[in-house]
């Protein structure tokens, strides 16, 4: 039986090839300053809406539309392009604007929205035709920011309700995505995928988990070749690094904190088996990396662990999730408990639970196809963290109980 070891807590410091180092200058006060104005021009955004959110956006729509300084807010139907310009240490221009588009996800409450958020040398065109606004677009990512420390890379980030998918299509590929993502450009050109709450499923391309990324070639009209993608890793320390930032965003931005799991978390997250870790809902599998973390646990320690000894470690400790349905109905998509068993344990945890939600359904068909009645439509899936976790003491350290945060 899988035991857990003893240890102090790890810190993951590697560096992806071909990424640009960071420049010694310092603009943690500027970046700071600008998400705090995002914060206050965006505020109350509603749904289906664009927000010029800090100098520096350009945007064409197909109709006369007043969207020439911050805190402007336009609807989204009419947008054809946003571009987002890059960080000017002269003017202290640094583009961002941020998109809400009203979700319609089965599983989400009224109101639950995903927002887009693009920041410095960044474009973003809409598809004609697309099923809702900006579910289909097309990027493009700059690379010639100026480099300054504490300064977010040029990049888009969507944000979506936790457990619950939306498919995308992003320079002609298919996706679906629950719950959070940032992609970005890498300097020889490619496309940067890095996910930071969920997983990130592309049509007939890899599927990404939480923590980790991957990078793709673009063809010569700007499309994601589908023969072209790297093997999916750990985001990097730098990765790590320049989006940390955005933990800085005031709430009302994304309608959370931006999700960002720590150094500690990932280094967890990649010494599970890659293909088990693909078994666990995200949802599941973050909650645990944040309670061995907080634990002391390392990933050596991890070391031969096997989906059923995950599951007999949950099991076992499964009044951690007291009061939360969300990671509740997780073990039982990880775990494929019947009813029976899980109803069982909503009774215990004094939860109501939707057998319908656990049992969900295949995100992606044996040909790696999207499946669900259109693009639009989405099946519910893995997402945060969960708080209030943690593991026994088993020689591993006692449990913190707070599992940290994504």
């Amino acid at each position: 039986m899988f035991r857990f070891g003893s240890a102090a807590l790890f810190s993951l410091v590697v560096l992806a090839a071909g990424l640009a180092p960071v420049a010694a200058q310092s603009c943690s006060a500027e970046a700071t300053q600008a998400l705090d104005q995002v914060g206050v021009n965006c505020a109350g955004l509603s749904d289906n809406a664009a927000c010029y959110g800090h100098n520096g956006v350009v945007a064409a729509f197909n109709e006369p539309v007043q969207f020439s300084a911050p805190g402007h807010i336009a609807p989204l139907p009419p947008l054809q392009t946003i571009q987002t310009l890059p960080y000017n240490p002269e003017n202290g221009e640094w583009g961002i604007a941020v998109l809400r588009l009203q979700a319609n996800l089965p599983g989400t409450l009224p109101g639950q929205t995903t927002t887009l958020l693009l920041m410095g040398d960044m474009k973003v065109a809409a598809v004609e035709n697309a099923v809702a606004p900006m579910q289909a677009f097309n990027l493009r990512v700059g690379v010639g920011q100026a480099q300054c420390q504490g300064l977010p890379p040029s990049s888009i980030t969507i944000n979506g309700p936790q457990r619950a998918s939306l498919d995308l299509t992003v320079n002609g590929a298919s996706m679906r995505l629950g719950s959070s993502v940032t992609i970005r450009e890498t300097p020889d050109g490619r496309l940067r995928f890095i996910v930071t709450a969920g997983r990130l499923e592309i049509e007939n391309g890899p599927i990404i988990p939480v923590g980790f990324a991957t990078s793709v070639n673009l063809d010569d009209n700007g499309d994601i070749m589908d023969d072209s993608w790297d093997e999916v890793g750990p985001m990097s320390f730098e990765e790590w690094e320049e989006l940390s930032p955005l933990e800085e965003l005031p709430e009302d931005v994304l309608g959370e904190e931006f999700p960002l799991p720590s150094e500690e978390e990932i280094a967890l997250l990649d010494a599970l088996d890659f293909d088990m870790l693909l078994e666990l809902d995200p949802y599941l599998a973050l909650a645990l990396a944040e309670d061995w973390a907080a634990s002391g646990i390392l990933p050596e320690d991890l070391d031969g662990m096997t989906l059923d000894d995950v599951e007999a470690y949950v099991l076992d400790n499964i009044s951690w999730f007291a009061g939360d349905e969300d990671a509740l109905e997780a073990i039982g998509a990880s775990f494929g408990l019947d009813d029976e068993t899980l109803a069982g344990f909503a009774d215990e945890l004094g939860l109501e639970l939707n057998a319908e939600d656990v049992a969900g359904e295949e995100d992606l068909t044996d040909e790696g196809e999207l499946t669900g009645e259109d693009d639009a439509d989405a099946v519910d899936d893995g997402g945060q963290s969960v708080d209030d976790a943690a593991p026994p003491d088993d020689g591993g350290g006692e449990g913190q109980g707070d599992g940290g945060e994504g």
